[in-house]
């Protein structure tokens, strides 16, 4: 693996940390009483750290919410034949709907 791959997993592995802490922060706690302390903490990485990643909590939660509903949408996508009867369509829009609001990838 050459060296400027190593810092970009790196650097992708500490951004997924971080966004793992909030989460799991924002859920415990709520908005308004995390600290970027706490989340720094949670997600063993410095404070430096985060501020280079994220440069306030405000847009931590941004990404944070940006990354849940593309999870839960990505999850809905799906190619429906357009010969396909409205019944089967829509119980397998509400399957992967149900799914994707279940799935531990999606909220912790």
């Amino acid at each position: 693996m050459a060296k400027g791959d190593f810092h970009k997993n790196l650097a992708k592995q500490k951004r997924s940390q971080i966004c793992d802490a909030a989460i799991q922060l924002f859920l415990r706690q709520g908005f308004e009483i995390t600290t970027m302390n706490e989340i720094s903490a949670t997600a063993n990485v410095s404070i430096m750290t985060l501020y280079k990643n994220f440069k306030s909590k405000d847009e931590l939660f941004k990404f944070v919410i940006d990354d849940l509903f593309d999870k839960v949408s990505s999850a809905l996508k799906m190619s429906i034949d357009l010969d396909m009867d409205v019944k089967p369509a829509l119980s397998l829009f509400l399957r992967n709907y149900c799914y994707a609001l279940i799935d531990p990838s999606t909220v912790e």
